[in-house]
């Protein structure tokens, strides 16, 4: 009788508890099944600032538990760091980022927590330091960046091919890619862009090793066009990607 009434009274203690923690817990879903910030009651409205030894790290604006209006962060010396809008859990509209002195540094354009339209840069100064544009996540390889005395950086990259012809000996057909200036830091992929953007997705990364990429086309009844389209991403001198593309002539047409 002592285990079954111990039993009991585990088993109402356990009721008790979940009654409790069910469906009002931090991390309880909204009405819109956006999941709630930690720390943030489901019912929470208005703005919450958030310390890190003491200092103000950021501010968040919620609506019923959730990320809704407009959120700062600062830099430890206490000036504006960003600035980011939220609707309904989502990035939305433009964020800004500021230099420490308080000069904007970046504005990026957001639909539903997606960049979508054209990022800026900007030096200390004001000036235009960098655009480029996006389509809804995807980038366009149409970057353009200026030196602070407002003249554009001009780069003049350029993919440089060399193959190897191995077909009659073993069916196979070895493509070579790097860039004219022999850097290492890029990346190679098989395929063209998707309606004038870069997308990832429907591409094949080659294997890149010491700024070369390696592309191993063997007999296959798939074939090709006669051709391999090659784009190569690397970082610039101003700390962004930039894309440039390149058609390979292809002699066999039963290798892929």
């Amino acid at each position: 009788m002592k285990m079954i009434r111990q039993f009991t009274f585990l088993l109402f203690i356990l009721i008790i508890f979940s009654c409790n923690t069910g469906g009002g817990g931090n991390n309880a879903a909204s009405v819109d099944g956006t999941v709630p910030e930690p720390e943030v009651s489901v019912r929470f409205t208005g703005v919450k600032p958030y310390y890190v030894e003491g200092r103000l790290d950021k501010e968040v604006t919620y609506v019923r538990g959730v990320r809704n209006g407009m959120t700062k962060t600062y830099y430890s010396s206490g000036g504006l760091k960003q600035v980011i809008i939220y609707d309904q859990g989502l990035r939305n509209d433009t964020a800004m980022w500021f230099y420490e002195d308080g000069n904007l540094y970046r504005t990026t354009p957001y639909v539903r927590d997606t960049i979508h339209g054209i990022q800026v840069q900007y030096y200390r100064s004001g000036r235009l330091k960098a655009h480029m544009s996006y389509n809804m996540g995807l980038r366009y390889p149409d970057l353009r960046e200026y030196y602070d005395n407002g003249k554009m950086k001009v780069y003049n990259r350029e993919i440089i091919i060399k193959t190897r012809d191995e077909y009659t000996e073993r069916g196979v057909y070895k493509i070579f890619a790097e860039l004219d200036n022999k850097s290492e830091v890029v990346v190679f992929y098989r395929g063209e862009f998707d309606n004038g953007l870069f997308n990832p997705d429907k591409l094949e990364k080659l294997t890149t090793s010491g700024g070369t990429g390696y592309l191993e086309l063997s007999k296959s009844s798939a074939g090709n066009p006669g051709y391999a389209d090659i784009i190569a991403e690397y970082t610039t001198d101003f700390g962004n990607l930039n894309y440039i593309y390149k058609r390979v002539s292809i002699p066999y047409r039963d290798v892929n």
